[in-house]
């Protein structure tokens, strides 16, 4: 709808928002037939969502995890024939952050987590499907040659991308202003309409 995400990215800037956001409304506005319950109602968790999808009601869930689905093709909350996909300009990919507060108790405490959950064996066993699927966050071309092989050699389930189909399609997230704003506005000028 903006013509491109370069251009929104950085501060929100409240005039390009009120050009392009109609644009958005409309669409999405438009979608509503083809949604479920033909857009009267939305599912009021991420859980819902899921049930909806594993039921066959909805054609997909939406998740920052990319591996989510083989988690969930492995607990058998998922078909078999679940995949997951990228769009073609683009999908935002999603980075995971632990932050330190300035004035914790309990800072060393805190950098002990921290280490724990960089160290390779933490990242290593939170990628397996059938622990949590999730993708690791460390740079794996930099780790030791050991570490490298066995991340590069671990079993990827076939509905999960290859992280190098996954990162060729990366667009970054935008800042947490455009967030709300894009939020508020679907609040007003979708949902309640």
């Amino acid at each position: 709808m903006a013509g491109g995400y370069e251009q929104l990215l950085g501060s929100f800037d409240q005039e390009l928002f009120d050009r392009i956001a109609p644009k958005l409304w409309q669409l999405l506005n438009d979608l509503e037939p083809y949604l479920w319950r033909e857009g009267n109602t939305y599912p009021e968790t991420h859980t819902l969502l899921q049930d909806l999808f594993a039921n066959g009601e909805v054609y997909f869930d939406v998740t920052y995890n990319p591996s989510e689905a083989a988690s969930l093709v492995s607990q058998g909350r998922y078909p078999d024939s679940a995949r997951t996909f990228v769009f073609d300009s683009g999908t935002i990919g999603n980075t995971h952050y632990v932050a330190i507060s300035y004035n914790s108790s309990s800072k060393a405490a805190a950098m002990v987590l921290a280490n724990l959950l960089l160290d390779p064996v933490t990242q290593y066993e939170k990628s397996r499907p059938e622990l949590w699927g999730d993708l690791t966050v460390l740079s794996v071309g930099s780790l030791p040659k050991e570490w490298r092989e066995k991340f590069r050699a671990a079993p990827r389930p076939p509905s999960v991308l290859s992280p190098d189909e996954l990162s060729s399609h990366k667009i970054p997230e935008l800042q947490a202003a455009w967030l709300e704003a894009i939020e508020k506005g679907w609040t007003e000028n979708v949902l309640q309409k």
